[in-house]
Order: C-alpha cells, then structure tokens, then sequence
C-alpha cells in the first residue's frame, strides 16, 4: 500500500505544483528506493561543504 502511495506522490506534485516539484518528488523516491541521501539532503551536505570551505579560507588568510 505505501509502494502504491509513493507511486502517486508525483502525479499530484505535478498537478498541484507543476513539474519541478514532480521532478523533486521523483528524485526523492528513486533516492528512497536506492537508500541514499534525497535531493534535499544532498544540497544540505553541499551547502554545509562550501561554508566550511569559506571558513577554513578566513583562517587561513588570518
């Protein structure tokens, strides 16, 4: 039953909200199926990368 829920998650994302939020509502379901981070947290960890970059810059410039 919840295969059957997950399946219809993007059909109403893009009746409801258009075809980037079906596209994001796929991704996150095959990321699900296959076990690794969804787009979501994929952008989280990048967004986390870049501002430990920039610190690790201001301390070296320091």
């Amino acid at each position: 039953m919840s295969g059957m829920i997950q399946g219809l998650v993007p059909t109403l994302a893009a009746a409801a909200g258009g075809w980037g939020l079906a596209r994001y509502a796929i991704a996150a379901a095959i990321a699900r199926n296959e076990g690794r981070a969804g787009p979501v947290r994929s952008r989280v960890d990048h967004l986390r990368r870049l501002i430990t970059r920039g610190r690790r810059a201001a301390t070296a410039e320091a």
